[in-house]
């Protein structure tokens, strides 16, 4: 795609990345000696512009980009409720709707994947892994699929793995008005406003396909 548009989160608070979870934003966490951020933004084109969301140590992350991509376009929004009832990725991006105008890919800011990006413009998608258990299936927002189509949604509820399939932080939004409208259902999940109201208006209103994706989720201390 030529200039694409992106979004990354990085307004949350890390609470599963232990002690220095308090002072890093999780984004900035080093892999092979890069942020987690520089990793994704380097997965896009030189011309790509990014939206950011800040909220938790939102400065370092501001600083930061500043200085490690001097010459990427950066639009920084200010997310002020990041936690508490009622916050979350949904209503982060909805703080963003206003610069979302036009189709772009959501990555949330703890993901990293090996593939090259699927070039298909021209569909709505979702990148997606198999789920090792059904404990470890509530942990994430469930896609179950059929000859390729996301036909129904199950967000942090045990489900099947042999039926669904986790949604990795990882999609490309080409009806982002049908989207934002599904957005603006606060309906929470786990107490957060999760992406998921928006994914269902597509899933319902238009197409929304699945790309396996080989993901590594370093959203913990652990991983």
């Amino acid at each position: 795609m030529s200039n694409p548009l992106v979004c990354i989160l990085t307004a949350g608070q890390g609470q599963r990345m232990g002690h220095l979870g308090k002072v890093l934003n999780k984004a900035l966490f080093p892999i092979n000696k890069e942020a987690i951020i520089s990793s994704i933004i380097t997965k896009f084109p030189r011309e790509t512009k990014f939206v950011i969301g800040l909220g938790f140590l939102g400065e370092q992350v501001k600083k930061y980009l500043s200085i490690a991509h001097p010459k990427t376009e950066f639009i920084f929004v200010e997310i002020e409720n990041y936690k508490g009832e009622g916050s979350g990725p949904g209503h982060s991006l909805l703080c963003c709707e206003s610069e979302l105008q036009n189709s772009f890919y959501f990555v949330s800011c703890d993901t990293l994947w090996a593939n090259i990006l699927p070039d298909n413009p021209d569909e709505n998608w979702v990148g997606v892994s198999g789920i090792s258990n059904e404990e470890d299936s509530r942990n994430y927002c469930n896609m179950e699929i059929e000859d390729g189509i996301i036909v129904s949604l199950r967000d942090k509820t045990k489900v099947d793995p042999a039926r669904f399939k986790a949604f990795i932080g990882l999609c490309y939004i080409k009806d982002f008005s049908l989207f934002f409208n599904g957005l603006k259902n606060k309906n929470t999940v786990a107490g957060e406003h999760q992406i998921s109201n928006g994914l269902i208006q597509i899933i319902e209103n238009s197409e929304l396909t699945a790309e396996y994706i080989d993901w590594t989720d370093v959203g913990s201390e652990e991983n």
